[in-house]
């Protein structure tokens, strides 16, 4: 099944996600949305075939953590607005 999604262009990777379940999040307004991936799209010069890989290190991805204001990217740990070096 093809979702045929928009997708940024200079996206390192992109996932075609089909939604499986909507959860309410008890106490709260907020919602867990699971689905499943169908497709993924990768960059040619970040997948590794003879390991069958994603080079993250090269990819260089920014993630958000569980707080607020909790990032990190692979092998650092960073908050906004304190000192980083």
């Amino acid at each position: 099944m093809d979702v045929k999604p928009l997708r940024l262009a200079h996206a390192p990777v992109a996932m075609e996600c089909k939604v499986t379940q909507i959860v309410p999040v008890e106490g709260t307004t907020n919602v867990m949305v699971l689905g499943r991936v169908l497709r993924f799209h990768i960059r040619e010069d970040l997948y590794r075939s003879e390991l069958g890989l994603v080079d993250t290190v090269e990819m260089k991805p920014v993630t958000r953590l569980g707080g607020p204001v909790e990032y990190t990217k692979v092998g650092e740990l960073f908050f906004p607005g304190s000192a980083y070096s």
